[in-house]
């Protein structure tokens, strides 16, 4: 089996802050929990105050600039938009630190709670293909999944329960993928998995189903996110993204595309049959001139570029990740052909924003477009960030590791008291079961309906996002693109 490379938040310090604590439950601001750790004023408000605590500096590339989060604004082109709606998630701000203090109240799906002492730990287990060619692109689902988690400790963990996240490096291996979650939950103790694994969910998926161990969250790019009664996904399935990057394009002029898929990975197979073959790119108005298999390791795409500029396309789907998408928008660019590019958000980070041969680049996202802002959802990924990862290169990656957090949160709240007391696989089930109609507080493109016995209703609805003149932002004023 290949070496797992693993990273865990585990003991958690916390710091002396002069801080008033009376109740833990109390959801504040998270520009006053980050002003209170680094020496500013406590934070309070009409019903208590907060904790905030220390923990070690999650694991996030350093070797990228600082992300300098840019307008939300985008020029709105006509389309039939779904604007996002829905319950607010159990937690709207973060932190990070240690578990509640002893005396403190906490709160869970509106009932109060005071902790006579801290609860157990939660573990929430996480498997993917975090290094080599793949892990270029999803990598940083670690590091959103662990600035999570120091968000959530912050303000006293959930339900008096601090959060230990435990992650494990596939390498793109089914049977490292397999022991990886075993190890996991029958060590480590998870009771629910976050799973980045688009080329081995065929490694983990008969574990999960024999053990009954929710998935909840990830790349969401094989069928059994929404075959299977066990994985509960973040966002809407491939084809809705297919379909909401191509009606974008419509909207902006393509008519003619052309895809070029990884030749390494199940999805960039499966994505091409669906656009193509089963018509999702006609079916909003593109039409297709031949696509093109690449290689995920490939440095030179000047052939297909010339393929596709001599059949007339002026689109061109990316079915691979950020190396590729780099390359492609150069060598493209060399034959002075400038296409409008399409690729998914695991796909591409927010340093491509400099580039000027990706200018007009969009990308589909089932949960929020990383550099989207104005919603306390969205407030409380940034301040989190900026307090733990401030050089991270952000990406969809993270955006996606933090929803499933979110997820994850909301379906222990859900249990009410009974969060309080120790949470099994099954309670995280029926905490899950009980989430209908509900985007977490705008996290996600569409609405979540989740069932205890069957797999998850299909969601639509994808945000899409778009580089203009230096600069990703969310398009069509934020609002998710819906499949009809």
């Amino acid at each position: 089996m290949k070496q797992r490379q693993r990273a865990k938040i585990a003991a958690i310090v916390a710091l002396a802050l002069p801080l008033a604590l009376t109740s833990c439950g109390t959801r504040l601001p998270h520009s006053a929990v980050v002003a209170a750790a680094d020496g500013g004023a406590a934070p309070s408000s009409n019903s208590g105050g907060t904790t905030a605590g220390g923990v070690t500096t999650p694991g996030a590339s350093t070797s990228a600039p600082g992300v300098t989060t840019p307008s939300s604004s985008a020029p709105t082109t006509g389309t039939s938009i779904v604007p996002g709606s829905g319950e607010s998630p159990g937690k709207t701000t973060g932190g990070s630190g240690a578990g509640t203090p002893a005396g403190q109240q906490t709160q869970a799906a509106g009932t109060s709670h005071t902790c006579a002492k801290q609860g157990s730990p939660i573990v929430y287990g996480q498997v993917g293909t975090f290094s080599g060619i793949i892990g270029g692109s999803i990598g940083s689902a670690v590091d959103g999944l662990k600035i999570w988690a120091a968000a959530t400790n912050a303000v006293g963990g959930i339900a008096c329960h601090p959060v230990v996240v435990d992650s494990i490096d596939d390498g793109g291996d089914n049977g490292s993928a397999q022991s990886g979650v075993e190890q996991l939950v029958q060590d480590d103790h998870a009771v629910a998995i976050n799973a980045f694994t688009p080329i081995t969910t065929a490694g983990i998926e008969p574990y999960i189903d024999q053990h009954r161990v929710p998935v909840v969250g990830g790349d969401l790019l094989s069928s059994a996110w929404y075959t299977d009664k066990n994985f509960f996904p973040q966002g809407g399935p491939l084809q809705a993204v297919l379909y909401a990057i191509s009606r974008y394009a419509v909207l902006q002029g393509g008519t003619k595309y052309s895809f070029f898929y990884c030749i390494e990975a199940s999805p960039c197979t499966q994505g091409e049959n669906m656009l193509t073959k089963q018509g999702i790119a006609a079916k909003a108005g593109l039409h297709a001139v031949g696509d093109q298999p690449i290689s995920l390791a490939g440095s030179n795409f000047t052939q297909q570029c010339a393929t596709a500029k001599s059949k007339g396309a002026n689109v061109i789907f990316i079915g691979a990740g950020v190396s590729a998408v780099n390359a492609i928008g150069r060598d493209c660019a060399s034959q002075n052909y400038h296409p409008i590019y399409l690729a998914l958000s695991l796909g591409v980070t927010n340093s491509q924003q400099s580039d000027p041969n990706l200018q007009g680049l969009a990308i589909g996202s089932v949960q929020f477009p990383w550099m989207a802002t104005g919603t306390p959802a969205l407030t409380a990924y940034h301040d989190a960030l900026a307090r733990y990862a401030p050089t991270l290169d952000d990406s969809g990656g993270a955006a996606a590791g933090w929803t499933s957090g979110e997820l994850f949160e909301r379906a222990i709240l859900n249990l009410g008291s009974a969060a309080y007391g120790n949470i099994t696989s099954a309670d995280v089930i029926k905490g899950l079961a009980m989430i209908h109609n509900n985007n977490l507080g705008g996290l996600v493109g569409g609405h979540l309906n989740f069932h205890a016995n069957a797999p998850a209703t299909l969601d639509s609805c994808v945000f899409v996002a778009v580089i203009s003149k230096d600069k990703w932002a969310p398009a069509q004023g934020g609002r998710a693109i819906c499949e009809p």
